[in-house]
């Protein structure tokens, strides 16, 4: 019996590090396990591997589980051979990433390139309005989203979310840890975050009352489908 295959969406500032990390300790990293993404794009180039994509076919056959920010509904099609595909990804509270992702950027793009931190009311103002469905719709179904409307891009995104094996949220990382991990057929996480604001770089901003409510009026697509997730996830947990 062929043997599934796993590609988990990795939205920015959702947990995948976390997942990332523990993947690469419990499965053969680069054969089994594929990190398509920054850090396992160096570490292939540091071993003198070939880019994934152009290695043999009996190479990509070899992929258990797909994980990155590079990962697409596309992905499926380098991996050779009859495989059940599960489609795995998490979403986390539009205010409580958008947060998140302040406290990363202003540390490795600004601070760290030398440059002063800009406040949160500035950056702000540069987000991409709803960032987590327009970065599904752009990089997880390789769409262009200036033309897409609110309304299509909610619908779009739940349908391509109705066919995802799991479902997860940040704020309950653990509980899709588990399920991943355990049909993986591995040990799941210890429960300690990685890359996290406050332990490897400062927390510059918390989600305040007032940041939550700007956030959730201004990506308003975001937030329906966080919500929508969640309830899912509850609906499922109560079938179970």
């Amino acid at each position: 019996m062929a043997e599934d295959l796993h590609i988990v969406m990795h939205v920015p500032k959702t947990g995948g590090q976390t997942l990332r990390d523990h993947l690469q300790t419990k499965l053969a990293f680069h054969t089994e396990f594929i990190h398509l993404g920054p850090k396992g794009d160096s570490r292939a180039k540091q071993l003198g591997l070939a880019p994934w994509a152009e290695r043999s076919p009996q190479e990509r056959a070899k992929a258990r589980v797909i994980l990155g920010h590079d990962a697409s509904v596309f992905t499926k099609d380098l991996v050779p051979g009859e495989r059940t595909v599960k489609y795995c990804g998490m979403l986390r509270d539009p205010a409580s990433r958008m947060v998140s992702h302040y406290n990363f950027n202003v540390e490795f793009k600004w601070v760290r390139a030398g440059k002063d931190a800009p406040d949160w009311t500035w950056w702000y103002r540069g987000q991409k309005r709803n960032f987590m469905c327009c970065w599904i719709w752009e990089n997880f179904l390789r769409e262009p989203a200036e033309s897409v409307t609110e309304e299509a891009l909610y619908d779009d995104i739940t349908r391509l979310l109705s066919s995802f094996w799991l479902l997860g949220v940040s704020e309950r990382h653990q509980a899709f840890a588990d399920a991943l991990c355990a049909d993986i057929g591995i040990e799941s996480t210890s429960g300690v975050r990685v890359n996290a604001a406050g332990d490897r770089y400062p927390q510059r901003a918390v989600t305040t009352p007032e940041i939550a409510e700007a956030v959730y009026r201004d990506h308003p697509v975001d937030k329906a489908v966080y919500d929508w997730v969640l309830a899912r996830i509850d609906q499922n947990a109560a079938a179970a």
